[in-house]
């Protein structure tokens, strides 16, 4: 009944070495005595018996790389994982950060508006105050006169005969 419901909710019996997943129980124990060589019921590696004492050391080395390489794989598979989960830490920081500096871009091009609109109106209110002050005189300098009308500057230029 239990590897029923196991099929139908996809959860599965893992290899604790490799991390290879299997529906039926029974998968697991022979994947881990064709694969690691581990008998399930002692959890102990079984013993072949070979014809000789170098194929015996071959088959120890190789069982023993068997295990380094799947205990590598199960590291880079965690590592990648936490790789991943860092990235996207990284990600949001950096989406943050760069949010906040283009609030702060905003900010400042807002108050160099208001500054440049300030400075034009200082500006224009000095422009206009010289006006004032030169149409209330009328200059007169080596034939040259200049004479104000309402905003506008005339220059001309008379000559003496």
């Amino acid at each position: 009944m239990i590897a029923h419901i196991r099929r139908h909710t996809g959860e599965r019996f893992k290899c604790e070495i490799c991390n290879k997943g299997f529906i039926q129980g029974y998968h697991l124990t022979n994947h881990k005595r064709d694969a690691h060589n581990i008998d399930e019921r002692s959890h102990i590696r079984r013993l072949e018996k070979f014809k000789t004492q170098s194929a015996q050391e071959i088959q120890v080395m190789y069982v023993a790389q068997q295990e380094q390489l799947s205990e590598l794989m199960r590291q880079k598979a965690e590592l990648e994982m936490r790789q991943q989960e860092l990235e996207a830490t990284i990600r949001l920081d950096v989406d943050s950060q760069l949010q906040e500096t283009d609030q702060q871009i905003a900010e400042m091009q807002r108050q160099l508006h208001d500054i440049e609109e300030q400075r034009q109106k200082i500006l224009l209110n000095e422009v206009t105050s010289e006006q004032y002050e030169m149409a209330n005189t009328v200059v007169a300098s080596e034939g040259n006169i200049i004479k104000m009308e309402g905003e506008i500057i005339e220059v001309s230029v008379e000559t003496q005969a």
